[in-house]
């Protein structure tokens, strides 16, 4: 247990079986995590007493904004924010106390107009006024549609022209990949032709445990296409993905399973809200990924980076998911975003040998192969400060794509855009990728496949097929 919405959630018996069973054994061996744990437990019972039901972040939010009071800068390109007494659950345990004391004065105010109204047998009652839309799926109703604010930055501007058909089709003749647009239509077809009523896709073919990963990794291929859920050809496919990662998030902040692949599809959820959010600026979707950021940094391993679960070894792979996730809602205003990036950049530098090389949990050890994690860390690092001449230095390391493999594919192109290895790794990927695509728009299993089945693969297929306008190269 390493985050404050985890304590909240153990309190109220909301964390899964996996979790569970550790932050048992973490109160247990921790006075003041067990002190806070009962004054948590005598807060929400008297708010049951009441039947008043807090926001759920309630907790969360006081004490982000307590522990943000202290703060000291880091030298390089962040110079982020960090918290300088020791964390409980990723804040200082006097803002944990600040914010459950607070909560305290709250419940207070609320039972005395409770008590009052009572008294008085007053019948005025209050309206509550929810800022955001009650349906992603008919963005073409106006009478529904958020407030929306612009996309900041530089690369959240990029982000926020994807939709522009006059640019795509620009930056795809000047990156050499226009016999790709057709493959990327018939497979984003048949992904909005595959999506379930409730806006997910199943993992056909694969494991059930993956549907967070296969809607989220689809809804990023819908995205990566300028498809947002308030414009473009599949807007509505893409407000149903949207509403339904949205019911997948628990008062953690985690979005999708609490067993398995945690980590990897909850940071893969993370990238797709925030690259919607970036495109939109659709303020409806601000608090989701503020929450499912904070998430991601209260659950990031002591060594910088992120594995498969809370607790368990990280791993260059699913750090640079979560780098990605964390990098795009930086980007696009979500504060808390940059913090955990300083950390993680150290670890995937410990990963990476002097002729680029990175390993996946250890420096030159590379048990699936080099490619994947060499790639992925590459694309991360070039988000995160990485020099120029560094970056065409490693990208000499990078395995052309064999079309076997769509993540490295995807990775591998990524990190190559714009370097001297692109050429020869784009004529690679279009000579692997395509020949692989079904008539009906899928694309054929990978290696992968077993977990995310066709879904996952046809979506990370699309995805390294985008890669001609998807960032700024």
């Amino acid at each position: 247990m390493t985050h404050i919405d985890d304590l909240v959630a153990f309190v109220r018996g909301e964390l899964g079986a996996a979790e569970l069973a550790s932050a048992r054994e973490h109160v247990a061996a921790c006075a003041e995590c067990a002190a806070e744990v009962k004054a948590l437990e005598g807060v929400f019972g008297v708010l049951a007493k009441t039947e008043i039901e807090p926001s759920p972040n309630f907790v969360h939010v006081t004490a982000r904004l307590a522990a943000k009071t202290v703060t000291v800068q880091r030298g390089g390109w962040d110079k982020v924010a960090y918290i300088v007494t020791r964390p409980i659950f990723g804040y200082p345990a006097w803002a944990v106390s600040a914010a459950v004391h607070l909560l305290a004065l709250g419940v207070l105010t609320f039972v005395a107009v409770d008590q009052s109204k009572k008294r008085t047998g007053g019948e005025d009652t209050l309206a509550v006024v929810e800022n955001r839309p009650k349906n992603f799926a008919r963005p073409d109703d106006s009478s529904e549609r958020p407030f929306i604010l612009p996309p900041t930055g530089e690369f959240a501007l990029f982000l926020g022209n994807r939709g522009d058909a006059a640019a795509r089709a620009a930056l795809l003749k000047k990156n050499g990949g226009e016999e790709t647009a057709r493959a990327v239509d018939g497979a984003l077809g048949w992904l909005a032709s595959k999506q379930d009523k409730d806006g997910s896709w199943a993992p056909d073919g694969g494991q059930p445990a993956y549907r967070t990963a296969a809607t989220a990794l689809a809804t990023l291929a819908f995205l990566g296409h300028g498809d947002s859920h308030l414009k473009g050809d599949h807007q509505q496919n893409v407000g149903a993905a949207l509403a339904w990662l949205r019911t997948q998030q628990g008062t953690t902040g985690r979005i999708g399973p609490d067993q398995g692949a945690v980590l990897p599809q909850h940071a893969i959820a993370t990238a797709a809200l925030a690259e919607a959010f970036a495109m939109t600026g659709d303020t409806s979707l601000r608090d989701p990924l503020s929450n499912a950021v904070s998430y991601l940094a209260g659950s990031k391993s002591p060594r910088g980076g992120w594995g498969s679960a809370m607790g368990t070894e990280p791993d260059a792979v699913t750090t640079s998911w979560a780098m990605t996730a964390l990098r795009i809602a930086d980007a696009s205003g979500i504060e808390t975003a940059r913090a955990p990036l300083g950390a993680a950049v150290a670890y995937l530098d410990s990963l990476t040998t002097p002729d680029g090389l990175t390993g996946l949990r250890d420096a030159g050890k590379f048990p699936n192969g080099s490619a994947t994690p060499t790639a992925a860390a590459l694309f991360a690092r070039r988000w995160t400060g990485l020099e120029s001449a560094d970056v065409a230095k490693r990208s000499s390391a990078l395995t052309a794509p064999d079309g076997t493999d769509y993540t490295s594919a995807q990775f591998t192109a990524l990190a190559a855009i714009g370097t001297p290895a692109w050429e020869a790794t784009n004529a690679a990927m279009k000579q692997g990728l395509l020949p692989r695509q079904n008539a009906d728009g899928s694309f054929r299993a990978d290696k992968w496949s077993g977990y995310g089945g066709s879904v996952c693969a046809t979506a990370m297929a699309t995805l390294a097929l985008e890669t001609y306008y998807r960032y700024p190269a």
